[in-house]
């Protein structure tokens, strides 16, 4: 039943959308999958901005941003006054921009699915020209055991994999190019069956054309070498430390901006100054000279996995991983948590901080079994504890320190915050509005308040 009102709230303002969309008329990108869409948009954004103008859905992937996203309209807190205003807003702003529809050529949308349906929701007033699949693994995927257990799919990952196939599959004869991941599994198990078709773009290592070459970390940049559609091999200096992962976000890119006719000089000239969007990966100066890397604004194992590479790829005296429960799981928790924990010994992680039930329940006692030590082990269930704990008692000069969990009711920003060298830093920390401070405040009220009733 909840899940039928939002569609039906989110119906409500997908009809002024679909309005303004008719009279507007751009040539529509639109950028899904499980993690990386973010990176993936604003790369895109600012390479595509260089020979058109271009309207980006920022801070807007579901039922209800996209719709209010193209109406000019935003959600601050989603409170029921809120929402109750925008019900009345909504028509106003349809027929302003009936009247005056907006001037830029190109729509850059982010479509994200946290339930079963949302997708296919979008392509009733999507009609993507060009689409990046850029992944699909186990996020949301707690919403989608009810088709599992209904004998649909054999596993959540495979639920969520189709859903997001719903917009490719919609769109194959109408679009001009449909680029995916052929390297992660779940994608390349549904496009495999319609490789024939010109439109569809597999990017990866395997790829034979658009391939990965290679990736490299350097102190303060990353290289990234990529074979491009004449056959030739490019490398992409980009002035900051990135993930390998980032390769198939560039890679996408590249391939969008050839089907535009735009050059790869442009993308040479925007990753000049390019840095990755807040929370997402991006290099700061610690306390204590320390090296943190910031990736605080939501986890899934994928992006976990990409993060600890780079963790070990860093140069440091001592890798420390503070890592936060990968919430929304459902029954994909517990192996998504074990598989995390196999992946701290992979890459040899000195010290660990484990924040969240999930970390305590599944990845501790996975790490003690496999032989990491327990003096190496620290851990909390509340974030401000952890980050005052890393500041005064765990951090050594020269550590490399990476941050990274789900943001429901961890917020590891308050974590960056505590251990930033500069403190003027945070402004480049993600979820800076003021509902957000509210909901970090209450995490520290709790630590307060604990440590008040102990002593």
């Amino acid at each position: 039943m909840k899940s039928q009102l939002y569609f039906l709230v989110a119906s409500y303002y997908r009809l002024f959308a679909q309005l303004v969309l008719a009279r507007w008329h751009p040539s529509i990108i639109a950028v899904t999958g499980s993690a990386g869409k973010t990176s993936t948009l604003y790369l895109l954004q600012k390479v595509l901005s260089t020979s058109y103008t271009v309207a980006v859905s920022k801070k807007a992937n579901s039922a209800f941003g996209v719709p209010l996203n193209i109406l000019g309209l935003s959600a601050h807190d989603y409170s029921n006054q809120e929402m109750a205003a925008m019900i009345f807003t909504a028509p106003l702003a349809c027929v302003k921009l009936l009247m005056h529809p907006p001037k830029e050529k190109l729509y850059l949308v982010e479509l994200d699915s946290d339930r079963p349906g949302e997708i296919a929701f979008f392509t009733r007033f999507i009609k993507p020209q060009a689409i990046v699949w850029i992944s699909s693994s186990a996020t949301h995927t707690e919403q989608f055991s009810r088709l599992v257990k209904q004998g649909l799919y054999a596993d959540e990952i495979a639920a969520v994999a189709a859903e997001y196939a719903t917009l490719l599959l919609s769109s194959m004869q109408t679009s001009l190019c449909i680029v995916y991941n052929q390297d992660s599994e779940p994608i390349n198990a549904i496009m495999r069956d319609h490789v024939s078709i010109p439109t569809l773009i597999p990017i990866g290592t395997q790829a034979p054309v658009w391939k990965i070459l290679s990736w490299e970390v350097k102190r303060k940049r990353t290289v990234i070498q990529l074979r491009l559609h004449d056959g030739t091999a490019t490398a992409f200096d980009i002035p900051s430390v990135v993930p390998r992962t980032f390769a198939y976000n560039l890679l996408a890119v590249c391939v969008i901006a050839h089907q535009y006719k735009i050059g790869m000089e442009a993308i040479h000239k925007v990753l000049e100054d390019f840095h990755l969007p807040p929370g997402r990966g991006t290099v700061f100066e610690g306390v204590h000279d320390s090296t943190i890397i910031d990736s605080s604004y939501n986890s899934s194992l994928e992006a976990a996995l990409g993060l600890l590479e780079l963790l070990e790829a860093m140069p440091g005296k001592r890798t420390v991983a503070v890592l936060g429960d990968m919430r929304e799981l459902g029954t994909q928790t517990k192996d998504e948590h074990e598989r995390l924990a196999d992946a701290i010994m992979q890459r040899q992680v000195k010290e660990v901080v484990l924040v969240g039930p999930a970390m305590k329940q599944y990845v501790e006692p996975r790490l003690l079994q496999q032989g990491f030590e327990k003096e190496h082990i620290n851990l909390f269930d509340n974030s401000y504890h952890a980050g005052m704990y890393i500041k005064e008692s765990l951090l050594r000069e020269g550590d490399v320190v990476l941050v990274k969990a789900s943001q429901n009711t961890l917020f590891f920003e308050i974590i960056m915050e505590l251990l930033l060298a500069n403190p003027d830093d945070k402004q480049y920390l993600c979820r800076r509005e003021p509902v957000w401070e509210v909901k970090r405040n209450v995490i520290k009220k709790e630590f307060y308040d604990r440590v008040h009733a102990t002593s």
